[in-house]
């Protein structure tokens, strides 16, 4: 399964190359659908977080959001969370939309918190 979601990474980094960007996120949601579980669900969030700032380098930021919020709902481990969170802010961040930068980071140290006092 790991081979068919780095196919489809590869297929959605062309797509967004030749500026095809209608079929990135259907391409991108067949890795999500792979739903791994433990460590390969960080592999999961890295090709999402690396896709969404091909999209944001290609002034697509609105698909990069939709990307990583469907990412983030697939996310069980607190740690891939905080990182796509992360790269959420950032996005807000090139918007100019500080304030929800600034939102989504203090959310991501919260979650961060909660795993150090467990």
């Amino acid at each position: 399964m790991l081979s068919i979601a780095e196919t489809q990474y590869e297929i959605a980094r062309l797509l967004i190359k030749e500026g095809r960007y209608d079929r990135v996120l259907p391409e991108m949601r067949k890795i999500l659908d792979l739903n791994f579980q433990g460590e390969n669900e960080q592999l999961v969030a890295k090709s999402s977080s690396l896709i969404a700032r091909l999209l944001v380098e290609n002034k697509q930021v609105a698909l990069a959001h939709a990307l990583l919020d469907e990412t983030l709902a697939r996310m069980k481990q607190r740690e891939n969370v905080v990182s796509l969170l992360k790269i959420k802010a950032y996005l807000y961040k090139s918007e100019g939309k500080l304030q929800k930068a600034i939102d989504t980071l203090e959310r991501a140290v919260e979650i961060e918190r909660q795993g150090i006092q467990q």
